[in-house]
């Protein structure tokens, strides 16, 4: 159907643009005039435990791959938000969870895919076969010259703890925040991943000003194979003029990769965007900095 597709544009002079998810806000799977190829329903996963590769097609979900990986004790960095289709999210780098510890941004775990060229022809793209298209697939994002129907991932021992302290400051405390996250920051063990977000407080009123509606949100996770490992990887936060300033905390809450998407990032489902967002990310060794830019 793919092949077809893509023939058929060619064929007719029609441009293309490929759709797995569309979680991207700004929408560059729309195209006037031509075709928007939507591979949303292409789900199928498999995984193979033995060598620690997950062989994907290109419109799963973050959490399908999850639940999928999670009987055999695996996991991936898959995105932070459960209905993120995995092809766009690969093809475009990818920012996963605790992905510092897991081979750096997603897209470098792709081991090969499967694509159909321009031309309409079936190649795979792999370190062995066709390597300059593998370099191109990953980071080449919505302006790829192809169309990814399978990825084959290269997936992770899960971590058998995760837990997560989170704290809450108003956002006149925004210097404290930043000045603890620059001291902490840097000597952090690799797998604590460290989310700085600034926002509205979902509890006030939309126009409520905002010295009394705008807060800082701080959450640490530790991913880690016990417990006591989890708390010492958190422990430099508890101590911290963070916690001491916080309106509100909670420290050393075990979780696992299904409870997170919910807590943390809202409740859509696979099929469905229910949110709307304004936001941007940034990716750097500069958080202080960076929040007080934000």
């Amino acid at each position: 159907d793919v092949r077809g597709a893509v023939e058929y544009a060619a064929h007719n002079g029609l441009k293309i643009a490929v759709r797995s998810g569309g979680h991207n806000p700004l929408g560059p799977s729309l195209r006037d005039g031509g075709i928007c190829l939507d591979l949303s329903a292409l789900t199928d996963i498999r995984i193979d435990a033995s060598k620690r590769i997950a062989s994907i097609q290109t419109g799963a979900r973050s959490m399908q791959l999850i639940n999928a990986l999670a009987p055999h004790g695996l996991c991936f960095p898959t995105p932070h938000c459960a209905s993120v289709g995995m092809g766009g999210f690969l093809l475009g780098g990818g920012l996963g969870w605790n992905h510092p510890y897991r081979g750096g941004v997603a897209t470098f775990n792709i081991e090969a895919a499967e694509l159909i060229t321009a031309d309409g022809k079936r190649v795979l793209a792999s370190a062995d076969e066709n390597p300059d298209l593998l370099w191109a697939v990953r980071g080449g994002g919505p302006g790829l010259f192809a169309v990814v129907s399978r990825m084959h991932l290269k997936v992770y021992a899960a971590p058998k703890t995760i837990l997560v302290s989170s704290y809450i400051l108003p956002l006149e405390r925004l210097d404290t925040l930043t000045a603890e996250l620059d001291r902490i920051s840097p000597q952090a063990d690799p797998k604590l991943e460290i989310l700085a977000v600034l926002m509205h407080d979902p509890t006030a009123p939309p126009n409520a000003p905002p010295e009394q509606s705008k807060m800082c949100f701080l959450s640490a996770f530790a991913f880690a194979d016990t417990a006591d490992e989890a708390r010492l990887m958190l422990a430099p936060f508890e101590g911290s003029a963070i916690a001491e300033r916080a309106v509100s905390k909670e420290e050393n809450q075990p979780f696992d990769f299904a409870r997170l998407y919910p807590t943390f990032f809202g409740t859509d489902k696979p099929g469905g965007y229910l949110g709307r967002y304004a936001c941007d990310s940034a990716f750097t060794d500069q958080p202080g900095e960076i929040l007080h830019a934000l």
